[in-house]
Protein backbone atom coordinates (compact mmCIF):
# COMPACT_ATOMS: atom_id res chain seq x y z
CA UNK A 1 0.00 0.00 0.00
CA UNK A 2 1.49 3.29 -1.05
CA UNK A 3 0.62 6.69 0.34
CA UNK A 4 0.42 9.63 -2.03
CA UNK A 5 -0.30 12.83 -0.14
CA UNK A 6 -4.05 12.28 0.03
CA UNK A 7 -5.21 9.41 2.15
CA UNK A 8 -8.12 7.47 0.72
CA UNK A 9 -10.17 5.23 3.01
CA UNK A 10 -9.46 1.53 2.82
CA UNK A 11 -11.75 -1.49 2.92
CA UNK A 12 -10.07 -4.66 4.22
CA UNK A 13 -11.60 -8.12 3.94
CA UNK A 14 -11.22 -10.07 7.15
CA UNK A 15 -12.95 -13.38 7.96
CA UNK A 16 -14.39 -14.94 4.80
CA UNK A 17 -13.44 -16.02 1.27
CA UNK A 18 -11.66 -12.72 0.43
CA UNK A 19 -9.60 -12.69 3.68
CA UNK A 20 -6.65 -10.29 3.46
CA UNK A 21 -7.66 -8.44 0.29
CA UNK A 22 -7.77 -4.62 0.34
CA UNK A 23 -9.50 -1.97 -1.72
CA UNK A 24 -8.71 1.76 -1.75
CA UNK A 25 -11.96 3.71 -1.72
CA UNK A 26 -11.48 6.48 -4.25
CA UNK A 27 -15.06 5.93 -5.39
CA UNK A 28 -18.11 3.91 -4.36
CA UNK A 29 -17.49 0.15 -4.30
CA UNK A 30 -20.23 -2.25 -5.34
CA UNK A 31 -20.15 -5.60 -3.50
CA UNK A 32 -21.87 -8.69 -4.87
CA UNK A 33 -21.69 -11.98 -6.72
CA UNK A 34 -21.97 -10.50 -10.23
CA UNK A 35 -18.65 -10.28 -12.13
CA UNK A 36 -19.31 -6.60 -12.86
CA UNK A 37 -19.09 -5.69 -9.14
CA UNK A 38 -16.00 -3.94 -7.77
CA UNK A 39 -15.73 -6.58 -5.03
CA UNK A 40 -16.88 -10.03 -6.17
CA UNK A 41 -17.74 -12.62 -3.52
CA UNK A 42 -18.38 -15.97 -5.27
CA UNK A 43 -20.82 -17.41 -2.74
CA UNK A 44 -24.47 -18.35 -3.31
CA UNK A 45 -25.53 -16.48 -0.15
CA UNK A 46 -24.35 -13.23 -1.75
CA UNK A 47 -26.83 -11.39 -3.98
CA UNK A 48 -25.71 -10.37 -7.48
CA UNK A 49 -25.70 -6.72 -6.33
CA UNK A 50 -25.56 -6.97 -2.55
CA UNK A 51 -24.22 -3.76 -0.98
CA UNK A 52 -22.45 -0.49 -1.72
CA UNK A 53 -19.83 1.39 0.31
CA UNK A 54 -19.33 5.05 -0.64
CA UNK A 55 -16.59 7.31 0.70
CA UNK A 56 -17.67 10.45 2.56
CA UNK A 57 -15.52 13.37 3.82
CA UNK A 58 -15.53 11.90 7.36
CA UNK A 59 -15.98 8.16 6.84
CA UNK A 60 -18.17 6.15 4.48
CA UNK A 61 -21.77 5.16 3.87
CA UNK A 62 -22.83 1.51 3.82
CA UNK A 63 -26.02 0.60 1.93
CA UNK A 64 -27.71 -2.76 1.49
CA UNK A 65 -29.10 -3.03 -2.05
CA UNK A 66 -32.14 -5.13 -1.20
CA UNK A 67 -30.13 -8.31 -0.76
CA UNK A 68 -31.83 -11.55 0.21
CA UNK A 69 -29.43 -12.48 3.03
CA UNK A 70 -28.72 -8.98 4.30
CA UNK A 71 -25.81 -6.78 5.26
CA UNK A 72 -25.01 -6.50 8.97
CA UNK A 73 -23.48 -3.68 11.03
CA UNK A 74 -23.04 -3.98 14.81
CA UNK A 75 -24.92 -7.29 14.65
CA UNK A 76 -28.04 -5.74 13.14
CA UNK A 77 -29.37 -6.02 9.62
CA UNK A 78 -28.86 -2.79 7.65
CA UNK A 79 -32.24 -1.39 6.59
CA UNK A 80 -31.23 2.23 5.94
CA UNK A 81 -27.81 3.60 4.93
CA UNK A 82 -25.30 3.48 7.80
CA UNK A 83 -22.37 5.81 8.43
CA UNK A 84 -19.05 3.99 8.91
CA UNK A 85 -16.18 5.36 10.99
CA UNK A 86 -12.55 4.27 11.23
CA UNK A 87 -12.27 0.68 12.48
CA UNK A 88 -15.93 -0.26 11.93
CA UNK A 89 -16.65 -3.83 10.87
CA UNK A 90 -19.59 -5.03 8.78
CA UNK A 91 -20.69 -8.35 7.33
CA UNK A 92 -22.13 -9.25 3.95
CA UNK A 93 -24.65 -12.09 4.34
CA UNK A 94 -22.68 -13.42 7.32
CA UNK A 95 -20.22 -14.77 4.70
CA UNK A 96 -17.61 -12.00 4.45
CA UNK A 97 -16.47 -9.53 7.12
CA UNK A 98 -14.98 -6.16 6.12
CA UNK A 99 -13.16 -3.53 8.18
CA UNK A 100 -13.32 0.12 7.16
CA UNK A 101 -10.10 2.08 7.79
CA UNK A 102 -9.56 5.80 7.32
CA UNK A 103 -5.80 5.92 7.75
Amino acid sequence: MTQSGTEAPLLVASTGPLNGQRWTMKKSLLIGRDPSCDIVIPDRQISRYHARVSPLPNGAMLEDLGSKNGTYYLGKRVEDPVSLQDGDVFQVALVQHFTFLVS
